[in-house]
């Protein structure tokens, strides 16, 4: 899968990354997330190594469990080395450990804490700045204007019983197809 966004999190922030892949990939911005990108068969670590390399934007949700998780560190570090754009995603008021300091100090960060979800548009506006080329998905028109209810054409037909026979006949007739009985 071509990608131009990488999201790395801790597995106990699982939620909120998928909730911002989703958010992303309904705008129409490609994302890897692991484990949902890693393909059968191969190694997770070169996956993970190769999809960071490839993307150009690395989102990192950051709370204390990434703080302090080696994977976490791995990863931000790669993009570091790969000269990514890094965007750390705030989603608790923590203080950096020394690893994520030397990486991330200088970085401008989006805070989102207490509520993740607040800031996804705002996330999104600032990873077009980097990715122009993605278009806003197209608003159906059904969104913008109530659609019309379809007219059924129902063709009226009139008819009388033959005072004959008692059978039905079409008013434009002057004769009972049945029994030839004239009507008037």
């Amino acid at each position: 899968m071509s990608h131009d966004i990488f999201i790395s999190y801790s597995k106990n922030d699982k939620n909120v990354a998928d909730a911002i892949c989703h958010y992303l990939e309904e705008n129409r911005m490609k994302c890897w997330i692991a484990p949902r990108d890693v393909r059968a068969g191969t190694n997770y670590g070169s996956e993970i190594v190769n999809s960071i390399r490839k993307c150009k934007i690395f989102i990192l949700v950051f709370s204390g469990h990434a703080n302090n998780s080696e994977h976490v560190s791995n990863e931000v570090n790669i993009a570091f080395e790969s000269s990514n754009v890094i965007m750390p995603y705030r989603i608790e008021n923590v203080v950096l450990n020394d690893t994520m300091t030397y990486y991330l100090n200088t970085k401008h960060w989006i805070d989102s804490y207490p509520d993740p979800e607040s800031k996804f548009e705002l996330l999104k506006n600032q990873i077009r700045n980097f990715l122009p080329d993605v278009q806003e998905p197209e608003k159906k028109a059904t969104q913008d204007k109530k659609e019309e209810p379809k007219k059924v054409e129902v063709e009226e037909t009139s008819f009388f019983f033959c005072i004959g026979c008692g059978k039905k006949v079409p008013a434009s007739d002057k004769f009972c197809i049945h029994c030839g009985t004239g009507i008037k």
